[in-house]
């Protein structure tokens, strides 16, 4: 499998909290910030009160900037040499009590130099907000700043840092705004590390707003392959249903070797029932419908000669859609 794009009818998929691909030469991670679980397949410490809050792109993660903090246990940059980190957030009018928020930060643990790639923010007494990159490697640090680069708050927005061969470059809504040179000797980041979200990883500089997805990518992508928004915004309806019958269908094992199991509850048994695994391109690479004397008990599927990866599982009839990430590991 590669990757190459990610596109509006593979971004309807994502409900689920994890998008990884580990293929050809690209790897990619991308987190749907919908709960304080798990985020990303990884273990999360919830500090203050964030809340998972219904927006317009779904559910996402409302921080009130006042304590309100995830770690996630995971650096998705891990040994890249070049990475573009991703953001789709709502930064709220915040000035004066959140000028500075450290919102995405990603450190290795027990790191005496305190490495690190950084996303922040900064809020202006116009309540307008302006995008500040920051990375510190074992032989340098570079901030990437322009007051003068300003956005509204209070609506959604796409943020992006990329990094190669010492160029450091951030983007805000698809454009390029600063760009300046940072090198590394052995390592930019130490891999062993921790994602602090809605606040530095020493617990200040607090961010208050909304986050939906952070994306991370081991290679430098061009705008045009940014995430958009609006991508997450067209299935909002479709999405919904997730509430009602997300405890009505099981699937088990995740990760699954060679055969999966899917199993409805009585409750919504009765009707003919369309699944679907689609890879992380966005095909369909296995459907089939089944009638309701065909559904029941379990039904088994194959995965034996799948590739390992990440996968997303879609399981439809007329009265509701479940979309779950499907991890296959041989």
């Amino acid at each position: 499998m590669s990757l190459r794009k990610i596109t509006t009818g593979l971004l309807f998929l994502t409900v689920g909290k994890l998008f990884l691909c580990a293929s050809d030469s690209i790897y990619s991670e991308l987190w749907v910030l919908d709960n304080l679980e798990i985020i990303g397949g990884h273990e999360v410490s919830v500090l203050g009160n964030p809340q998972v809050a219904e927006t317009d792109l779904g559910n996402a993660i409302e921080f009130d900037g006042n304590a309100d903090q995830l770690i996630i246990n995971s650096n998705p940059i891990d040994t890249a040499k070049e990475f573009t980190v991703e953001l789709i957030f709502k930064p709220f009018a915040c000035y004066p009590d959140n000028i500075e928020p450290r919102f995405v930060h990603i450190q290795g643990t027990n790191d005496p130099q305190e490495k690190r790639v950084m996303m922040e923010l900064r809020v202006n007494k116009n309540n307008e907000c302006y995008l500040d990159g920051f990375m510190k490697t074992d032989t340098e640090n570079l901030t990437l700043i322009d007051e003068t680069l300003v956005h509204p708050t209070e609506v959604w927005h796409h943020a992006a840092i990329t990094y190669k061969q010492g160029t450091f470059t951030t983007y805000f809504n698809g454009e390029k705004e600063v760009s300046g040179t940072v090198n590394y000797s052995k390592e930019i980041i130490k891999p062993e590390g921790k994602t602090s979200l809605g606040a530095r990883m020493n617990n200040r500089a607090y961010y208050k707003g909304m986050m939906k997805v952070l994306k991370v990518t081991h290679t430098v992508l061009d705008p045009a392959g940014f995430m958009n928004p609006e991508d997450f915004m067209q299935n909002v309806t479709e999405n919904s249903y997730q509430k009602s019958f997300a405890d009505e269908i099981k699937t088990f094992p995740n990760p699954v070797d060679e055969e999966l199991k899917i199993r409805l509850t009585d409750h919504i048994r009765g009707a003919r029932i369309s699944v679907k695994i689609i890879n992380i391109e966005g095909k369909t690479i296995f459907s089939n419908v089944y009638s309701p004397e065909e559904f029941t008990g379990y039904l088994s599927i194959s995965t034996s000669h799948y590739l390992e990866g990440t996968y997303f599982l879609q399981v439809k009839s007329h009265k509701f859609v479940e979309n779950k990430v499907l991890l296959i590991r041989h």
